[in-house]
């Protein structure tokens, strides 16, 4: 059996060179635009193609991160970017966004593309699918057990690339919008604030209710290895080199010895990381929550300086022996997403410089000063992340590279610009239940098209409710799960021809994989959901080229973004409760059980097996009906999806719509306050 690529992330220079010292095969990199980790150090153009030439010549290979979402007033960057990739040659692009995937696929074809993770790929139609469009490699979703991995990896048409080590997030890859709900900096651009890593109130206690361990699954190296699995991936381009040093030597051991997974282990335990799990590789997943703090603890902030114009200091008692050249995160209730902090000088309690503090010493550190020190308090914990003597791996000469751009590309698409407008002829009004009992609620003439988001076992049960839907019959969208486990895809094809054979013609898919389960079905109609972000004009555009009738916006959106692009004919979601976090994981919270942070209340719902965290609080932009529909958008989209099904809550949230007014204690999410 061929040995798998071991796959090591760099977040800068140091980490690069460090994964290829320690044993990498390929490293994972990006720049400081368009890459989903855009709060590490990143790569200047000149740095990633000595990069890639020096891996080059060393028989290594670069994958370019390009695997966030595309704004409209993004695309011309986002081209120039492409046109320097061509002088580059990284080894593959990684892709989330199907607008990306449009240009790169019509303009860039000699690039090689990597489906991220981030498009969530989880089932052997997903792997289809990207065979179909031209991806080399498939990065699965994280949240497969081994029999469905098995199951994949029999049927693969593409590589296949999986994480074995590393962070994980609590909510999928690619849908999770509570980062971008609390303000605006979404993780699906690369922004993650880390709400999975914070504290909430329950019962007037403080709890770590999504806080995962961190992934290892060395010791399933052997059996990863017999699936024929390419590429053995480590999650970490916000860690530090001597992470990517240490993890690329154990793994490398493993992959080469699988006598020595005990002695890569012994490595492993010295990473200063969470407890690990194995996840759904594993026999237990409820054991996996942990404290979000990474690293050895020092002590807490008995006093600090910070100022804009100076190094900040911090002052306290240290628990460990401490180096100079250690690296550390200062971690508060606030900060929990807080940096990774460089030592510029230890003194001691007089202010003497020393190289090294021993534990149980007074002492003040002192380091640059960022925009978002003054978030500093006392008491605020402090973590040694690092103890890792800098220059002990290759160091690489950076070159100066001419990176030219020939505007051809941006020309063309400035002509075409014409060909991409689409304007709505007649107003719609989509309105989406997920609750059977919503049929003897809603009344026809408050809806053009009607979505059903019936679980597997709801749609078992309607029987009650047959002489409603045949009412409804060319109103009615039936919809496809977001998340088609293996073994249900036969369930969902099966249901596609049974209502297909009743008459129904009318189908909303989550993936646009989906589009392979309503293959050779004649006169139907299809809407792609918001999980398939629509967010600029060339995934629209690749939308209606792959034969979708229409599409709702996607829920994480701002009026800038809708206004600057040149599409008109999509649906906008005008009232609906956002997933913040949409997960695998079961969490050890009642069924509606109340939580809170400083700032909201949210709520669980399980539905087929999926956790949902919706806040209590309602998105509602009914009161910008006017401003949206004068700028040409005539769909919109009522979601009652997560509401009780009642009639006195029925007639208030269509009293708004009609009336176009704000619903009370709703937000307007991102629209107003814009999308980062």
């Amino acid at each position: 059996m061929k040995k798998p690529e071991l796959l090591l992330p760099a977040g800068n220079i140091d980490m690069a060179m460090c994964a290829f010292e320690g044993g990498a095969d390929a490293v994972y990199a990006g720049m400081q635009q368009f890459n989903a980790r855009q709060r590490a150090k990143n790569f200047s153009k000149n740095e990633m193609a000595s990069l890639i030439e020096y891996a080059h010549q060393n028989n290594k290979k670069v994958y370019f991160t390009l695997n966030t979402l595309l704004k409209n007033k993004e695309t011309y960057e986002l081209v120039d970017l492409l046109e320097e990739l061509n002088i580059m040659r990284p080894d593959a692009i990684i892709i989330q966004d199907w607008g990306v995937y449009y240009l790169i696929s019509k303009y860039f074809k000699q690039n090689k593309i990597h489906a991220s993770t981030q498009m969530g790929v989880h089932n052997s139609i997903g792997n289809e699918d990207a065979k179909n469009r031209g991806f080399e490699r498939v990065v699965l979703a994280r949240e497969l057990t081994f029999h469905e991995l098995e199951e994949v990896a029999k049927k693969k048409t593409t590589q296949l690339e999986l994480f074995i080590h590393g962070s994980l997030c609590y909510s999928m890859s690619g849908h999770c919008l509570f980062s971008s709900y609390l303000g605006g900096m979404s993780a699906n651009r690369g922004l993650c604030k880390q709400p999975c890593r914070r504290l909430f109130a329950v019962s007037k206690e403080q709890h770590y209710l999504f806080s995962l361990k961190d992934l290892q699954l060395i010791d399933y190296i052997p059996e990863i290895i017999d699936l024929g699995i390419e590429s053995l991936k480590i999650e970490g381009r916000m860690k530090s080199a001597d992470y990517v040093y240490n993890t690329a030597r154990a793994y490398r051991m493993a992959i080469d010895d699988n006598n020595r997974i005990e002695e890569a282990k012994n490595i492993l335990n010295r990473d200063l990381a969470r407890d690990k799990t194995a996840y759904f590789m594993g026999s237990d997943i409820h054991d996996i929550f942990s404290s979000p703090t990474v690293g050895g603890y020092l002590g807490k902030v008995d006093n600090f300086n910070a100022s804009t114009n100076s190094d900040t200091k911090i002052s306290f008692t240290t628990d460990l022996d401490l180096h100079d050249y250690a690296k550390i995160r200062i971690i508060s209730d606030k900060n929990i997403d807080s940096d990774l902090i460089e030592i510029k000088k230890i003194t001691n309690k007089d202010e003497q410089p020393i190289d090294e503090a021993k534990a149980g010493e007074m002492i003040n550190i002192y380091f640059n000063t960022k925009n978002d020190t003054h978030r500093i308090g006392i008491d605020d914990e402090i973590y040694l992340v690092s103890d890792f003597k800098q220059n002990i791996c290759k160091s690489l000469p950076i070159k100066k590279y001419n990176l030219t751009h020939h505007n051809a590309i941006k020309n063309k698409l400035k002509k075409e610009k014409d060909s991409i407008v689409s304007k709505s002829t007649n107003d719609e009004h989509f309105m989406r239940i997920d609750n059977p009992h919503w049929l003897d609620i809603v009344q026809k003439t408050d809806f053009t098209y009607l979505i059903l988001a019936f679980t597997r076992r709801m749609w078992q049960d309607l029987d009650d409710f047959t002489e409603k839907c045949d009412m409804f019959k060319e109103h009615i969208v039936i919809e496809l799960p977001l998340f088609m486990a293996e073994e249900s895809i036969e369930h969902w094809a099966n249901l596609i021809k049974e209502y297909y054979q009743k008459g129904f013609r009318y189908f909303s898919i989550s993936q646009i994989n989906q589009l392979l389960l309503l293959k050779g079905y004649k006169d139907i109609k299809i809407i792609a959901n918001e999980n398939i972000y629509a967010l600029n004009d060339y995934s629209i555009k690749f939308l209606y080229e792959n034969n979708v009738n229409r599409f709702i916006y996607p829920f994480e959106n701002d009026f800038d973004n809708l206004f600057t692009g040149m599409d008109r004919s999509g649906i906008i979601p005008l009232f609906f409760y956002p997933k913040l976090f949409f997960s695998r994981m079961p969490v050890n919270l009642k069924q509606n059980t109340v939580f809170s942070d400083i700032k909201y209340e949210y709520s669980k719902y399980v539905k087929d097996g999926i956790t949902n965290i919706v806040s209590k609080n309602p998105v509602s932009i009914y009161h910008y009906y006017d401003k949206v529909y004068k700028k040409g958008f005539k769909r919109f989209l009522t979601d009652l999806s997560l509401c009780m099904p009642t009639r006195v809550l029925y007639n208030q949230i269509i009293n708004g719509y009609y009336n176009a007014d704000k619903m009370p204690n709703s937000t307007a999410f991102n629209f107003k306050k814009g999308l980062w």
